[in-house]
């Protein structure tokens, strides 16, 4: 590439609808130049390079559709190509190497089809040549190409698991050690690698990276995460099912400490999410040591609404099918408990964001069977916001819920939105974390769910809400001492002071597995704004707020930063 060509090499900008183009090094008073600009507010754009480096790829992706520009990246000044023209429900990805275009589509394919496609046959199907077929019993999620083999993340049974394609050789699996796990394809940079990249997690071994030679299919560990005194032999995780109560088989990943007996007297939490076709992995997390170490059971119940099953299984948990993802996680609940799992009387459940509103809408339908819950972020006034376009992800997301403006669709919101179904009857203690910046689940909206709780529920467990505002909109700086007193710290807001002598598991069993209230404690912390130092010390010392409905604050935020919407 000539020296002035390389003056002309891109550093591309995104901004969420557009793609900018700049040139390198920046020039003075020149402003970057837009090159795309997505005009469909249902639509994210992204942007990537192919595996031949041959091409800049631009993304453009809904709930159900999607399409790809290329600009060929030795004339970064040409005007992006359509790869494949957006159409109704058809999503694509696309990458190239040695001269052929590779693509994964769900075209005629609900759970994709891997393909090759030389160069000029883009738009010949019938010389598409079929790498994987569909297959109803298995979904295609990503793919790594390489000069001599395809490294696919594929979905069966379930769990993710990696298929590698030799071009000289028979397809294979690569081996696990456990009942449920998770592995994914790290797509590394050199087209000339013989060795597959993968990282494997699973609910009782911290999260690993292996490489395996796909020659001899010899593995070796690259790194594990680094975990201080733990021994992943104390611990077992089982992958069972529960069944709905239309009979469906629901997925349930399982991991307790080995010396925790089966007898139904162990605490039991139980997470599940269920939105967008996102499957929530059994990864290992080791907030939730702790829990395990005290003798409690931790559940992920993969409902309907994820893809852990593929595409059919996304889409009997959405639009007009979305009760199933609360019944879904109900069954699995009430199936842990009578195999034994867990405690009747002592069944938690978690969600965030999108999982909030699993969290909302099961205690509406079965206040009795949960002693506590913890909804972070929950999006929980589901009519209200998808009315309101103005809000960030609405338009985008009528795929997902519908499109309140049609009166079905309006009534079907309506029947399980959280806010609007709740009822005068006892609720098992809830914790709610919200953020008072969080574009996304604005704090307004567990916010009035919470008012409303408290007008009128007929119980007197506690109900802790709780509003992170660590994040100055003014300064930034959000240190303890505030050096701006930007934020005024007042008891006048609900959110600026929690009482923790009132829910320090005061409904817990007097029994050593579960935590005791320490009556000494000081009535009143302040957690308001500008002192996020000061409210991880209060976590870390006062352990029953930690505990509180099973240890929510710490082990919620490590869900939370997984969520890619609401």
């Amino acid at each position: 590439m000539g020296q002035q060509q390389q003056d002309a090499v891109l550093r591309r900008q995104r901004s969420g609808d557009a793609a900018n183009r700049s040139r390198l090094p920046p020039q003075p008073r020149r402003r970057a130049e837009q090159i795309y600009k997505e005009d469909d507010g249902q639509y994210y754009v992204g942007i990537g390079t192919s595996k031949s480096r041959r091409f800049i790829m631009i993304y453009a992706g809904a709930t159900t559709n999607s399409e790809v520009r290329l600009i060929e990246a030795d004339r970064p000044a040409s005007l992006p190509k359509v790869f494949l023209p957006r159409a109704k429900d058809h999503l694509y990805s696309v990458d190239h190497l040695d001269g052929r275009f590779y693509v994964t589509s769900n075209d005629g394919a609900k759970n994709f089809r891997l393909v090759q496609i030389e160069v000029g046959q883009v738009y010949n199907r019938k010389n598409w040549k079929e790498l994987i077929p569909h297959s109803p019993d298995m979904l295609i999620e990503d793919f790594a190409v390489y000069n001599t083999f395809i490294a696919v993340s594929v979905r069966t049974g379930g769990l993710r698991k990696v298929r590698v394609l030799p071009k000289n050789g028979a397809p294979f699996f690569l081996d696990a050690p456990d009942p449920s796990y998770a592995m994914t394809v790290i797509n590394t940079p050199e087209p000339s690698s013989t060795v597959v990249r993968y990282q494997y997690d699973s609910m009782n071994a911290p999260r690993s990276v292996y490489e395996v030679e796909v020659s001899t299919k010899q593995a070796k560990l690259l790194k594990q995460q680094p975990v201080p005194g733990y021994d992943p032999t104390q611990y077992a995780t089982e992958y069972v099912h529960a069944v709905a109560k239309d009979g469906t088989k629901i997925p349930v990943s399982i991991v307790y400490k080995r010396s925790t007996p089966r007898n139904g007297s162990a605490p039991l939490l139980v997470y599940g999410y269920g939105s967008y076709g996102l499957s929530m992995e059994p990864r290992f997390d080791q907030t939730a040591v702790s829990l395990l170490d005290r003798g409690w059971v931790y559940a992920i119940a993969h409902v309907r609404g994820g893809e852990e099953l593929g595409r059919s299984w996304y889409e009997a948990g959405k639009l007009m099918n979305k009760m199933n993802t609360f019944t879904d996680f109900i069954a699995a609940s009430e199936y842990l408990a009578a195999q034994g799992y867990g405690a009747r009387d002592h069944i938690y459940a978690m969600g965030g964001s999108a999982g909030g509103l699993l969290i909302g809408a099961i205690v509406n339908l079965r206040p009795d069977l949960y002693r506590g819950v913890a909804a972070l972020v929950p999006f929980v006034d589901v009519v209200t916001t998808m009315l309101d376009e103005s809000i960030p992800l609405t338009t985008n997301e009528f795929d997902e819920w519908g499109n309140p403006k049609n009166k079905d669709a309006y009534d079907y919101m309506l029947s399980y939105s959280p806010y609007d179904n709740v009822k005068a009857v006892g609720y098992p203690a809830i914790y709610v974390r919200t953020g008072l910046h969080d574009s996304q689940v604005q704090y307004f909206e567990p916010a009035k769910w919470v008012a409303k709780l408290r007008a009128t529920k007929t119980d007197k467990n506690p109900l802790v809400f709780d509003i992170d505002m660590s994040l100055c909109c003014y300064c930034n700086l959000c240190t303890y001492p505030c050096p701006t007193d930007c934020i005024y710290m007042t008891p006048d807001y609900e959110f600026a002071t929690t009482d923790l002598t009132q829910h320090l598991y005061r409904f817990a069993k007097p029994n050593a597995k579960f935590l005791t209230v320490n009556p000494k404690a000081p009535a009143t912390y302040c957690v308001a704004a500008c002192i996020a130092p000061r409210m991880i010390s209060i976590t870390m010392k006062a352990w029953p707020m930690r505990i509180l409905v099973g240890v929510m604050i710490d082990f919620g935020l490590a869900k939370k930063r997984s969520f890619q919407r609401r």
